[in-house]
């Protein structure tokens, strides 16, 4: 496995953790997200890290997991020498997006700093 497919296998990896989020601790959520973390849904609504941790207790309190979310199509790109911008396609159910995230590689990891979907209709 060349060293680039290895990165991307490793960010993709770290999306994913996040797509299981309603399982992590406040901790594990924590570790993989910046304290200045923005979202901007494919709703189109903006949410920092805590708007996002309480959307996330909300769903695991109510029992209704999301639905499996699959990365399609995933590419990176480096952005700085510890910064990677992944981009992929992901259809949840019915509903299709194109994603963008970006990721900072730190000593304990790789932790999320932006993210944003948009819905489409493919």
């Amino acid at each position: 496995m060349s060293a680039e497919t290895s990165l991307l296998a490793e960010l993709v990896e770290a999306e994913q953790s996040l797509h299981r989020a309603a399982r992590l601790s406040r901790e594990e959520f924590e570790a993989l997200t910046a304290p200045d973390f923005r979202e901007i849904g494919a709703s189109g609504h903006g949410y920092d890290r805590e708007q996002v941790w309480r959307a996330l207790e909300q769903e695991r309190r109510a029992g209704e997991p999301r639905s499996v979310l699959s990365v399609e199509e995933p590419c990176s790109r480096r952005l700085g020498p510890h910064t990677y911008l992944l981009t992929y396609r992901s259809a949840q159910g019915p509903r299709r997006a194109h994603r963008a995230s970006i990721w900072e590689r730190t000593s304990a990891g790789w932790r999320i700093v932006h993210h944003q979907g948009t819905l489409t209709a493919d």
